[in-house]
């Protein structure tokens, strides 16, 4: 079954929640899908399949050969349990393996699998290079295959090579593709490939034809499914020349927590650098629990301990443990899901588990660092945010007396500034002068007056927080500003669209519903502008039609109704004509239908250069009807709404567009006479209908039905380019752009199940808890037939 693609992604239970919610609905996703790019015609030599099979078996052969060298690389976790699998390939062959840096990860126990099958430990780090991402490993082998290494600088554009890894754990995977270019990514050179890189790709092989390595895969700038990125193998090369080693033993303390300070349990991951702590992986503990306990003294209460934290999503959880035994026993105080809890644990499993309080706050800022704090008292608990009070409880007594950090799921957080004592945070500004520098920080002018930074510097500490707090609550109001500012705007162009959609069909001017989804994503596009462009090129038009001679034209190529059924041998030769049989002054023009048609098209795509975007067929510019008129380039769909437009305006109402999935044709229905199709992707093409049911099944796999066939209306030309727009925000990973697109399309078909489904699971993926209420609530108040209500019930009961 196809699930929307804005479903994918979603944490495991949600997935199967919408399997069973989906199954009656899957088949209206047909009409969803990403815009499909047109089927090149073949041009091969009648030599080429034989060349083909050469060049597979060739391929084949250095397949072989390669994978001999190719290697799976396992990292462990501090519990012994494979933490990561990666890739690697020999280089030399006394025991030389090269990889990428990030699939060894730090202060891990490393093991190598040879393609024979062997297991060989890691004795030595030979060298490794931060900043490109790369490694090379020692392990005590012998007569190893190596790879030749290439040279990458001498590697061009084009060049087919061949990635070879273990990509989501499927050992010696091999796929071809080519060289697209050398991109700067994060100040790093690195060779693009149109070849997908999957998880457990990173480290492998980029090679020739030949078996050279040029390139090695990284999973760190993958952008889409099929662009992938590699270090260059010239930047392994001085790695070779003036190694580094580390042996294992010294490698595995990289990182490692100071035991006098801290002591971790539970499993997980915890280091320590610059004096941060970072966690990573599962706890074993109930709900993905592990500790990180301080090893020094605390004082008797009343006390004080505090972090800053910041954690990777907020559907995770990590902060304060105080009140612990050592053991599964100890009180906690940390966000989860954007909200600030405080919980008690009196045992290893949900039945000893309390949550005490559980507060929503303004004081905590998600994806940013926050402050917890927690006062111990004789009798009372308090707990502070960003140094606001968020919540107090009655003193309970304690399991213990230590104190220090917890993560829970799969959370990966990172900590600093540590603190505990009888009194933590920094000191605190005198409250006449806090008032005082309040007043001149709400003037501040372009450069702080010198008076101000000497206040300032009499309390350095107290005035950073302040200064910082600040910024933070200035960003936070900005973002909040843009965020209402982009609401208004998108509720303005939906009351517009909306407005123009419920007049009657021959009245809405489909090209000002284009131009509104443009303005959609640019708010200072003319749309005014851009419609008297429009009326300008049908003046042209109109001007070009009347100033036509009289002279006879044969038949344009496909006029003949007959042609539906035609074989080639069954066509009559007609006269060189330009654009498939435009003759280049049709005769009456003013009055034929059909010498209309053929002047659009030669004026459209032969005079104006207008064409089907190729070779940049997912760029967003291809659904945007200002830029498809700057550039004279588009997407069926949006060449077919200017070509419909045009048509209408010079008064040529025998043209519309299909319903044709995948890939939209107009059609030209002249009075009394048989359907034409016309290619507007292709020059205005005229095609026979087995050529459209060809096209059609090649770029959606759907057999051409007369439905088909149907004249789409405004409304559903309109959600089509909305869609486009949708899938190509899929495909960039922004489900907040995705959403945009998708609320209109809601507004369209507001009785729509599955738009309201895709809508909810999309709100919730950013976050947006109460839209996603909304949209499940609205799905079990109308109960659509083919919907499974229990599961959509179970999730919003969860939310």
């Amino acid at each position: 079954m196809h699930l929307p693609s804005p479903l994918r992604g979603l944490n495991l239970p949600f997935t199967f929640v919408l399997i069973g919610a989906l199954a009656a609905l899957s088949p209206a996703c047909a009409s969803k899908q990403a815009p499909a790019q047109p089927a090149a015609k073949s041009t091969a030599k009648p030599s080429a399949p034989t060349r083909a099979a050469a060049d597979n078996a060739s391929v084949e052969a250095l397949t072989a050969q390669c994978v001999k060298s190719l290697v799976v690389i396992s990292h462990y976790g501090r519990d012994g349990q494979v933490d990561g699998v990666g890739t690697g390939f020999v280089i030399d062959a006394d025991g030389l393996i090269a990889t990428s840096l990030h699939v060894i990860g730090e202060a891990r126990p490393i093991a190598v699998h040879l393609a024979d099958g062997s297991r060989h430990e890691v004795v030595e780090v030979h060298a490794w290079d931060r900043k490109f991402d790369l490694a090379i490993l020692r392990i005590a082998a012998k007569n190893l295959p190596a790879l030749p290494l290439g040279d990458s600088d001498a590697l061009k554009q084009g060049s087919a090579v061949l990635a070879l890894g273990n990509p989501q754990g499927l050992e010696h995977s091999v796929v071809k593709g080519v060289v697209s270019a050398r991109r700067d990514v994060e100040g790093n050179e690195m060779i693009q490939i149109a070849i997908p890189i999957e998880q457990g790709n990173s480290g492998g092989p980029l090679v020739d034809l030949d078996g050279r390595v040029h390139g090695v895969l990284t999973l760190k700038s993958a952008v889409t499914a099929n662009l992938g990125f590699a270090m260059p193998v010239n930047l392994l090369k001085p790695l070779l020349e003036k190694p580094n080693p580390v042996p294992m033993a010294r490698w595995l303390t990289i990182g490692a927590l100071n035991e006098r300070e801290w002591k971790a349990s539970a499993g997980a991951r915890w280091t320590q650098r610059s004096g941060r702590l970072k966690v990573e992986g599962f706890g074993k503990g109930f709900g993905g629990r592990s500790l990180c306990l301080s090893q020094q003294p605390v004082p008797e209460p009343p006390y004080e301990l505090a972090v800053t934290v910041k954690l990777d999503d907020e559907a995770g959880a990590a902060g304060l443990v105080f009140g612990a035994d050592g053991g599964d026993r100890h009180w906690g105080f940390y966000p989860s899901a954007g909200q600030l809890r405080l919980t008690r644990f009196d045992g290893p499993d949900v039945f000893s588990w309390q949550v005490l309080q559980q507060i929503p706050t303004k004081a905590y800022h998600p994806r940013d660092w926050n402050t917890l704090k927690v006062r111990v008292e004789k009798d009372t608990v308090k707990c502070f945010v960003n140094d606001e009070l968020v919540t107090e409880a009655d003193y309970q007594r304690f399991a213990g007396a230590k104190v220090g950090l917890a993560k829970f799921r799969n959370t990966a957080a990172e900590f600093k500034v540590f603190q505990a004592g009888a009194k933590v945070g920094p000191e605190a500004i005198p409250g006449e002068l806090a008032a005082s520098l309040t007043t001149q920080l709400d003037a501040l002018g372009p450069e702080a007056a010198p008076e101000l930074v000497t206040a300032l510097q009499k309390h350095p500490g107290a005035s950073q927080s302040l200064l910082l707090e600040r910024a933070r609550r200035l960003e936070k109001q900005a973002r909040q500003l843009r965020s209402l500012a982009d609401s208004v705007h998108q509720k303005s162009v939906e009351s517009d669209l909306m407005k123009l959609l419920e007049r009657d069909e021959a009245d809405i001017d489909l090209a000002h519903a284009a131009l509104l989804i443009a303005r959609l994503d640019n708010d200072e596009l003319d749309v005014n502008a851009y419609r008297r462009q429009v009326d300008r090129m049908a003046a042209e038009l109109k001007a070009k039609i009347a100033g036509m001679n009289s002279t006879p034209a044969k038949p344009a190529r496909g006029s003949d109704p007959a042609r539906w059924g035609e074989t080639p041998s069954s066509r009559v030769p007609a006269a060189p004509k330009r654009l498939d049989g435009v003759s280049p002054h049709p005769p009456n023009a003013a009055s034929d239908p059909e010498k209309k048609l053929n002047t659009l098209r030669e004026y459209l795509f032969k005079d104006c250069g207008f064409h089907g975007s190729r070779t940049d067929y997912y760029n967003r510019a291809n659904s945007y009807l200002n830029e498809v008129i700057d550039d004279r380039e588009g997407l069926p769909i949006t060449l077919s709404v200017l070509f419909v437009e045009l048509a209408r305006r010079i008064g040529l109402d025998e043209v519309a567009a299909t319903s044709m999935p995948g890939h939209l044709l107009v059609k030209f229905t002249p009075g009394g006479g048989a359907v034409q199709l016309i290619d507007v992707f292709d020059g205005g093409k005229l095609l026979t209908r087995a050529e459209a049911a060809e096209l059609i099944e090649s770029v959606s796999g759907l057999r051409l039905r007369d439905e088909h066939l149907r004249a789409a209306t405004k409304r559903e030309l309109v959600a089509r380019i909305l869609r486009n727009l949708m899938s190509v925000a899929e495909r960039n990973e922004s489900p907040a752009a995705a959403l945009r697109y998708l609320d209109l399309i809601v507004a369209l078909y507001p009785e729509s199940a599955l738009e309201r489904l895709t809508r909810g699971m999309l709100r919730l993926r950013t976050g947006n808890n109460a839209g996603a209420r909304e949209d499940l609530k609205w799905l079990l108040d109308t109960a659509p037939p083919g919907l499974d209500l229990d599961r959509v019930g179970e999730l919003y009961r969860s939310l």
